[in-house]
């Protein structure tokens, strides 16, 4: 693993937990009806997403652990630059089945550093 990429994997780890713990108790209505929940999320994704290009660049051999890599990052660019395509229901759906496994296989990955 490259220097870097640990503080990555952290960066990661870090911000796909906030979304975890900002839904807890949450609905879908809940995500659609609270603006600063939608945003919240949206800026963490920005950050996951940003953290495994960042770590594609200079690790991909460690990337390429993480399943949906590619669709992460596709996901940040659509956040950023095509936000008027962005249903409630995709990123609700992705925070529901997603974001657990990308959890895991970064705790994994982190795990293998200590």
């Amino acid at each position: 693993m490259q220097p870097r990429s640990a503080a990555y994997l952290y960066d990661i780890l870090e911000n796909a937990n906030l979304i975890r713990q900002s839904v807890v108790g949450r609905t879908l209505t809940d995500f659609r009806t609270d603006i600063r929940l939608r945003h919240q999320i949206e800026r963490e994704f920005t950050i996951i997403g940003e953290a495994v290009a960042r770590l594609n660049r200079t690790d991909a051999e460690v990337t390429a652990r993480i399943t949906s890599a590619g669709g992460v990052i596709a996901f940040r660019n659509t956040i950023v630059h095509e936000y008027e395509e962005l249903s409630d229901e995709t990123v609700w759906n992705i925070i529901q089945q997603h974001v657990p496994v990308l959890i895991s296989e970064v705790e994994a990955l982190l795990a293998e550093q200590r």
